[in-house]
């Protein structure tokens, strides 16, 4: 993530949490782009079959991530426009423009136009970018306000908090009034210093880095009390769950209150609905033993622990989660 010169750029994001879906997202002063790579379509005559399959796909992703970030009230206008232009770019490194214009349909190169890069593009993009990054955002695939908001440092929690929140935490902050909008879900997505509901903060440089080199295997983090441990296992969780849509993942903690607060991070990032769940150890292994048809009725806590190991060691509880995280 940088935002020296070109923007911020996320890399290996997943903003509408759709399978095999990853992108790169840069978000620079005038507007967001999302850029998938098809590095795998290297002849003309595979372009055209290949859109038709993406074709259905590309629409789904850009409902979805229209409807995040119109959902907070911080990034649109009176008129619920959103406040900077968004594209979702196809990027195909391997081909040249000149090669896939005027083989396809009006509709097909109007898109080739609007909304793709190829190997010539990229080629010009260090000493053209301002001008291939505004004809891409001068085609937004989300209505934009007249009024227009300059994406910086002061702002760009509140859209990463609705595309890529593994990156961010967020805490209460003011009660709302009147004119807050709540968002999906009810989560109250008011991100501006004098009508704030919740507030986003972005994770620091080292943060980042440790959350993007999760990978698979167990990995232990050691750390002092109110060091940001539980912020770092989160977004641990929401980098990997958004990352695999198609798997379950699982946060466990012993306190009842930290599983709130988890389950409240949880929803708001609109994840409960899809793939994370938060429970506290003795829940998780009650509803583990109650799901496969072991009753709990006046058993204590202990023992619910106790027969949910004995079960799973008896191949007698089936369900598995992808990840893990343990607080």
């Amino acid at each position: 993530m940088s935002c020296e010169r070109y923007g911020y750029l996320l890399v290996k994001t997943n903003p509408a949490m759709l399978e095999n879906e990853s992108m790169h997202t840069l978000a620079c002063s005038k507007g967001v782009l999302h850029l998938k790579f098809f590095d795998n379509i290297d002849v003309p005559e595979s372009f055209g079959i290949a859109f038709q399959a993406m074709d259905l796909l590309y629409s789904k992703t850009v409902e979805i991530i229209s409807a995040k970030l119109l959902s907070n009230k911080a990034l649109v206008d009176e008129e619920d426009k959103l406040l900077f232009p968004v594209n979702l770019v196809y990027v195909f490194p391997e081909l040249r423009r000149e090669d896939v214009v005027g083989i396809n349909s009006g509709k097909l190169n109007a898109f080739i136009s609007n909304s793709c890069l190829f190997k010539d593009d990229l080629q010009k993009v260090r000493a053209e970018f301002d001008s291939v990054i505004l004809h891409l955002l001068s085609n937004s695939v989300i209505s934009t306000s007249g009024q227009r908001m300059v994406i910086d440092d002061s702002n760009i929690n509140s859209i990463f908090q609705r595309i890529a929140p593994e990156y961010v935490t967020i805490r209460v902050s003011v009660t709302k009034d009147e004119k807050t909008k709540v968002g999906a879900d009810d989560e109250l997505l008011v991100i501006t210093e004098d009508d704030a509901a919740v507030k986003a903060f972005r994770l620091d440089e080292e943060q980042i880095n440790i959350v993007n080199k999760i990978s698979k295997g167990d990995q232990l983090i050691l750390a002092c009390a109110g060091s940001g441990k539980s912020v770092l296992l989160i977004a641990k969780c929401f980098k990997a769950a958004r990352m695999n849509p198609d798997k379950q993942f699982l946060i466990t903690c012993y306190n009842a209150n930290l599983c709130s607060l988890y389950s409240w991070f949880i929803d708001r990032a609109g994840l409960r609905a899809n793939n994370v769940t938060c429970l506290t150890f003795h829940t998780l292994c009650k509803t583990l033993l109650n799901q496969n048809g072991f009753h709990t009725q006046n058993a204590k806590f202990d023992k619910w622990v106790n027969d949910a190991i004995a079960r799973l060691n008896a191949g007698q509880i089936k369900e598995r989660y992808y990840g893990v995280f343990i607080d």
